[in-house]
């Protein structure tokens, strides 16, 4: 990822401090083909276009490490967002079953949330750890906006 710091760019690219929420944000050129959701989880790359330079895309599997970002605004088609890469955010989170803080969380290929990855230490496809428990009255089969703390170092994804 590109290193320079700077606050309230608009380029595609810059990594800006995020003290209040201990991580980094990232600004990324919408690469999807449909507006972007807020908190969901996107595929960080690079291009070579102008202006295009870190793109955001539907998560693919991947066998090597990748970068994730949570989308920290909707982002329309074609526009520059913000994301964030590192430290506590809002994101979508699977509540198909009861997690208990702290369980790690990973990113599936093509899902919209972070998942359970069935473990309580970090493993090569981990992209983040729960913080705000999924309770049994939240499991009504739509993703719910959890906090949760995202490791801001390659991972692997896993196929759906």
């Amino acid at each position: 990822m590109y290193r320079t710091k700077t606050v309230g760019n608009d380029i595609a690219g810059v990594i800006y401090s995020m003290p209040n929420k201990q991580g980094e944000g990232i600004k990324a050129y919408n690469n999807v083909g449909s507006a972007l959701v807020v908190g969901s989880p996107y595929l960080l790359s690079y291009g070579y276009v102008a202006g295009r330079e870190l793109m955001a895309g539907t998560p693919a599997t991947m066998n090597f490490p990748v970068m994730v970002g949570i989308a920290l605004e909707a982002v329309a088609i074609g526009a520059i967002g913000s994301f964030q890469i590192s430290g506590y955010c809002k994101a979508l989170v699977d509540d198909t079953g009861n997690l208990a803080a702290g369980r790690m969380l990973e990113v599936l290929n093509s899902a919209t949330y972070l998942t359970d990855d069935g473990a309580t230490t970090r493993t090569t496809t981990s992209a983040a750890v729960l913080v705000d428990a999924v309770s049994a009255g939240e499991n009504d089969g739509s993703p719910v906006m959890k906090t949760v703390y995202l490791i801001g170092e390659g991972h692997t994804i896993s196929g759906s």
